[in-house]
């Protein structure tokens, strides 16, 4: 088998490990189930995939990779900082709007992330983490951020996405991309308080 049709392969079994991980409990899918829906036969899928949990986090991590590479990408195009963490919200928004079994399976918790697998999904993550963090101590050094703790601003960006994504799946509002790219950054720019109370937390 020729390089490409391996790759085709190895694709075909990864989309159909994601819808069946989207849809059933982790510890209840079979590779027997997996090879069946990518028309494979058994052997094969363990030629490829060591076990269950190896196949799982290979979802993963070539999801997150993807993540990256459309952000990156579409984050290029961009001139000034502002924008740049605008398409970041954008790019977020529409891979999970694309990519919904992907995302079902990423929010598994009945997986306990503690393979090598997941250290590797951990790596791509960290590249999209990363490049928001660039991207906002960019804006400080500019001057038009403020001066906050950048991971935590950075987790802060990527997990208003995810959140309103989830909200969208449960209770769509039917305001549309734009409209959720738009509320997002209204918050992270500008906040929603007119004024900031004085703590007394502290």
């Amino acid at each position: 088998m020729n390089r490409n049709n391996k790759f085709l392969r190895q694709e075909e079994m990864l989309k159909a490990a994601t819808s069946i991980f989207a849809k059933e409990d982790f510890h209840k899918v079979t590779m027997e189930e997996v090879a069946k829906k990518a028309g494979v036969g058994k052997g094969t899928i363990y030629r490829y995939y060591k076990n269950k949990e190896d196949l799982y986090f290979s979802i993963i991590s070539r999801g997150l990779e993807t993540l990256y590479r459309y952000i990156s990408r579409l984050v290029s195009r961009e001139k000034d900082t502002l924008s740049k963490l605008r398409r970041v919200i954008f790019c977020a928004l529409r891979f999970f709007e694309l990519n919904k079994s992907f995302v079902k399976v990423f929010l598994q918790e009945e997986v306990k992330f503690k393979t090598m697998g997941y250290e590797e999904c951990k790596e791509n993550l960290s590249k999209s983490i990363d490049l928001v963090e660039e991207l906002i101590l960019k804006g400080q050094e500019e001057g038009v951020l403020k001066e906050i703790n950048v991971s935590q601003a950075a987790s802060l960006l990527i997990g208003m996405a995810k959140e309103l994504f989830l909200r969208e799946i449960e209770a769509p509002s039917k305001l549309g991309l734009s409209k959720n790219v738009e509320l997002i950054s209204e918050i992270f720019f500008f906040g929603v308080a007119r004024e900031i109370p004085e703590s007394s937390y502290i």
